[in-house]
């Protein structure tokens, strides 16, 4: 069997997870699964080195109660509406499957050059994410208003000392009064 043709993983495309299935029936395949140590992921993928946290293998046993495909929507982020019916095959799955995160690009555009055994089952979209904090100069920032912050010696520590000497008045007026109501002793 030829080796797969190479992927190019663009850092400029939207974010997606790439999956691959694993097939146990070629050695470095076989190895993949059974060791997915970041050196053996980078060789089986022909890359030089893996950013931390960028690729993963998982046995499809372990995720059969939930199904590969509520295991990408809710453990991943996949976007549910990518998984419609048309991908209901993935639940019939068995075996081990590679995931690759976005974070495979954060450095630039990647090239994989699979080896032979790894099959590309498809790139699903994530879930949009949460849009970033609009950054205003800093005369267009709009003015927070609140009490400035306390100094030990201002108000709220002086709050504080009138609350502690409350609650020994307290404390001391309940024990004079039992003192004369049950004839606690003093």
């Amino acid at each position: 069997m030829t080796p797969p043709d190479p992927l190019v993983i663009r850092q400029s495309a939207p974010p997606a997870l790439h999956l691959f299935r694993i097939d146990p029936g070629f050695a470095q395949a076989r190895t993949l699964a059974e060791a997915p140590t970041p050196a053996i992921l980078a060789a089986a993928l022909g890359l030089p080195h893996l950013p931390p946290n960028s690729a993963e293998v998982i046995r499809l046993a372990d995720v059969t109660a939930l199904g590969l495909r509520d295991f990408l929507v809710q453990g991943h982020d996949v976007q549910p509406g990518v998984l419609g019916p048309q991908t209901d095959w993935l639940d019939a799955l068995d075996g081990h499957i590679l995931i690759l995160h976005p974070s495979l690009t954060h450095a630039g555009d990647v090239t994989l050059h699979p080896c032979p055994g790894l099959s590309l089952l498809g790139a699903f979209a994530l879930a949009a994410p949460a849009p970033t904090p609009l950054h205003l100069p800093e005369a267009e920032r709009p003015v927070t208003m609140g009490a400035p912050p306390s100094s030990p010696d201002g108000p709220a520590a002086k709050g504080s000392a009138m609350l502690i000497i409350l609650l020994a008045l307290i404390a001391a007026l309940i024990a004079l009064g039992l003192r004369f109501v049950i004839g606690w002793p003093a």
